[in-house]
């Protein structure tokens, strides 16, 4: 969305008085005009009115971009005020990925004591693929714990398929396939499904299946 058409929206949400949707929708009409000061003052004075961290997720990305110390603290500390340090810390960690930075993601959680548990990806899946970021899960899938984790590992490849679903990127999602069969692993054969029939919706030969890596039942941690 543009800066002129964010703004006709905001402008439309403030004649219904539908405030909260507003302050997400500055921080991101703040965000696409290059102002992150600006921004911050409206995530700062935002949470403290509605007691919630709207539009954390953006500024920290932005954050994670210019790697301001300063300005980390600050919005750390505006939001460990509103929101859990489980939320803080999976929002941080994923800013730090969509910007490509696997080390700083690292030292990030040794520096926590934080293991990159399956909770963890499954947050850093869900905001990728809401945001249509495939990137992210390359660098995640280059995290030490996703190296020794097959289960983590399959999720993870399994949420970029879905992303390049989403993206409608056919050789996206053929160069993660590649990825899948090359993993010793056993598939959820409803996620191989799903991917088999976005191809047939595109008139396209769907990819071959190793059926011994077919799975009804998903895995446990």
């Amino acid at each position: 969305m543009k800066a002129k058409e964010l703004y006709a929206t905001l402008v439309e949400l403030k004649l219904y008085k539908r405030k909260n949707e507003c302050a997400e929708l500055f921080i991101q009409y703040h965000l696409i005009r290059n102002d992150l000061d600006a921004a911050i003052r409206e995530l700062t004075e935002s949470s403290e009115q509605y007691k919630s961290c709207l539009g954390l997720l953006p500024v920290l990305v932005e954050i994670a971009h210019s790697n301001d110390q300063e300005r980390l603290e600050k919005v750390c500390s505006c939001a460990e005020k509103f929101s859990t340090p489980f939320q803080v810390r999976s929002t941080w960690l994923y800013a730090l990925l969509e910007n490509g930075k696997t080390e700083e993601a690292e030292l990030f959680l040794q520096k926590n004591n934080t293991e990159l548990s399956g909770e963890l990806v499954d947050f850093v899946n869900f905001q990728a693929i809401q945001r249509r970021k495939p990137k992210v899960f390359d660098a995640l899938l280059k995290m030490h714990k996703l190296k020794e984790s097959v289960i983590l590992r399959e999720n993870v490849l399994i949420g970029m398929a879905k992303t390049y679903m989403k993206l409608h990127d056919p050789q996206g999602l053929k160069s993660v396939w590649k990825m899948l069969m090359a993993e010793d692993i056993i598939l959820f054969s409803k996620a191989i499904g799903s991917i088999r029939d976005y191809f047939r919706r595109l008139n396209l030969a769907p990819p071959e299946v190793d059926e011994k890596k077919i799975c009804i039942q998903p895995h446990h941690r």
